[in-house]
C-alpha cells in the first residue's frame, strides 16, 4: 500500500515562483501576509479544482494592476491585458500553469484539472502562501 501523499507550502511555494519565471519572467518571492487592509487596487481571484490520487484546489488572488501586467508579458502584447476576457483567462492560465506544475512536481499522475472559476473564495481552512511581486503581493492558497 502506498503512503498518502500530501501537498506542502513549500512545494506550492515552488510551483509559484517557477510558473511566474517561466510565464511572465517575474521573481516571486514568498512573504508573509500584508499587515494592513489590502490596496485599494481591486483584486482578481480564480480557483481551480484538481481530481485524481489527491483531490484538492488551487485560489490565486491577485491585484488587477499586477495581473494585467504580468500577463502583458506573459502574452508579449501589454494592451492584449487591458482586455477582461484576456486578462481572466490569463490569470486562469497561471493558475493552470501552477497547479500542473505542483502535481507533476510532487510525483502524482492520473490527475484531472477543472476548468479556473473566476472570482472565486478559497475555502475556509485552506492553506495560504503569499509572494511578492515587483513591489505588490498576490496570495495562491491551497485547499
Amino acid at each position: 500500500m502506498s503512503t498518502p501523499v500530501e501537498l506542502s507550502l513549500e512545494q506550492l511555494s515552488q510551483a509559484v515562483c517557477a510558473t511566474l519565471e517561466q510565464l511572465a519572467f517575474a521573481e516571486a518571492v514568498p512573504c508573509p501576509p500584508p499587515d494592513s487592509a489590502p490596496s485599494s487596487d481591486p483584486m482578481v481571484a480564480a480557483r481551480l479544482s484538481f481530481n485524481g490520487p489527491l483531490p484538492g484546489a488551487l485560489t490565486l488572488r491577485i491585484p488587477a494592476a499586477l495581473a494585467r501586467e504580468l500577463a502583458g508579458d506573459a502574452l508579449g502584447d501589454p494592451d492584449t491585458a487591458a482586455d477582461a476576457g484576456a486578462l481572466r483567462d490569463a490569470v486562469g492560465e497561471f493558475l493552470n500553469t501552477i497547479a500542473g506544475t505542483l502535481l507533476r512536481d510532487a510525483g502524482l499522475s492520473g490527475y484531472e484539472l477543472g476548468l479556473p472559476e473566476p472570482g472565486s473564495a478559497p475555502a475556509a481552512g485552506a492553506r495560504e502562501a503569499w509572494f511578492e511581486v515587483r513591489d505588490q503581493k498576490l496570495a495562491v492558497s491551497l485547499e
